[in-house]
């Protein structure tokens, strides 16, 4: 019951209560019965009201219980209506969280299959590579064969390779002008089939020693000659500082140009330099140049000791190999040692 219409019953009691008190002070009987009689009409009057009253409470309250029940009815759905929606999003997410992992399965088995490809093309290609190198490196073999035969038909050797030569060059550093040379130039060149002229080689205690560099020069010649190489190699068997002057233990140059300058310095200082060469040529090469030989050829001016160190007057090498060591150990002891370089067939 509404808390309002509680008070109305409180007040119609008290009004009861007032009129009682008023009956008992009026002193006219008739007055009194007037009153009492005005007094219960308004009662009834109240009455009236209060059931009115009372009426539209419970009309009110069956509506807020109708619309309370409508609006629980209607929240009851809307939880069930998420409730369903909550379930089919589960199963879609279920469903494409599945499709994802397979996807992702797909796409390592697509990246598997791709490397594969690749690999298997990546070898298959090195392969045809290999073979087309090979087959090339087979034709110009043949190309320089049968140039080989031609020129056999016309004395063997191409003219151009004998226009083609072996050159030395040196110079003194320091004080070195009295023990590099003996007056010949500064460069000595000869052609293949002949030997340089002698260089004089003498370093001793004085200051300076003297640069040597070696050569092929050969202007005519065909251009897979340009991979031909003059060689040469160097190591001290004693004291180091005697040898090299810093520059690498071997050395290559290509045709028409000459190797770094290796300094020869030796004197009285223990041990000496030993040296090598070679003529380095490509395995593609024609028959006739695999017989090409170079050679060192030296003396003694006086004393021996200092020159050779056990090594044979003419050391020659064909092509691809080193010649034999020549040990240099000229020092203050008398004379010097005379040097000559060469290409042979």
């Amino acid at each position: 019951m509404a808390l309002w219409f509680r008070y109305l019953l409180l007040f119609l009691e008290l009004s009861f209560v007032l009129s009682a008190v008023i009956v008992v002070k009026l002193e006219d009987e008739e007055d009194t019965k007037a009153m009492t009689a005005m007094i219960e009409s308004k009662i009834d009057e109240q009455k009236e009201v209060l059931e009115q009253l009372k009426n539209t409470t419970e009309a009110q309250d069956a509506t807020i219980n109708l619309l309370n029940s409508t609006v629980q009815n209607a929240l009851h759905y809307q939880q069930e209506q998420i409730n369903t929606l909550t379930e089919e999003n589960k199963g879609l997410k279920s469903e494409i969280n599945q499709t994802a992992e397979e996807l992702k399965q797909l796409k390592e088995i697509v990246i598997a299959q791709f490397y594969d490809l690749n690999s298997t093309f990546h070898k298959g290609y090195n392969v045809q590579e290999r073979q087309i190198k090979q087959l090339d490196d087979q034709s110009k073999r043949l190309k320089r064969d049968i140039q080989t035969i031609l020129d056999s038909t016309k004395g063997g050797v191409p003219s151009w390779f004998y226009q083609t030569q072996l050159c030395y060059q040196w110079r003194p550093d320091g004080s070195g002008v009295g023990q590099c040379g003996a007056g010949e130039p500064r460069k000595l060149c000869a052609y293949v089939g002949r030997n340089t002229q002698y260089y004089r080689d003498d370093t001793d205690r004085r200051d300076g020693g003297c640069r040597m560099q070696w050569g092929i020069i050969s202007p005519n010649a065909e251009t897979w000659f340009r991979s031909v190489k003059i060689c040469y190699r160097w190591y001290a068997d004693g004291d180091g500082g005697q040898c090299g002057g810093g520059v690498p233990k071997l050395m290559c140059a290509d045709i028409g140009s000459f190797t770094q300058e290796y300094r020869d310095d030796t004197d009285r200082r223990n041990g000496g330099c030993r040296m090598s060469w070679m003529l380095s040529i490509p395995s593609s090469s024609p028959y006739w140049l695999t017989r090409a030989r170079l050679c060192y050829d030296w003396y003694p001016e006086s004393d021996g000791g200092q020159c050779g160190g056990g090594a044979t007057r003419k050391l020659c090498a064909t092509a691809n190999s080193w010649t034999a060591y020549y040990q240099d150990d000229t020092d203050r002891r008398s004379g010097g040692c005379r040097m000559s370089w060469g290409l042979y067939l």
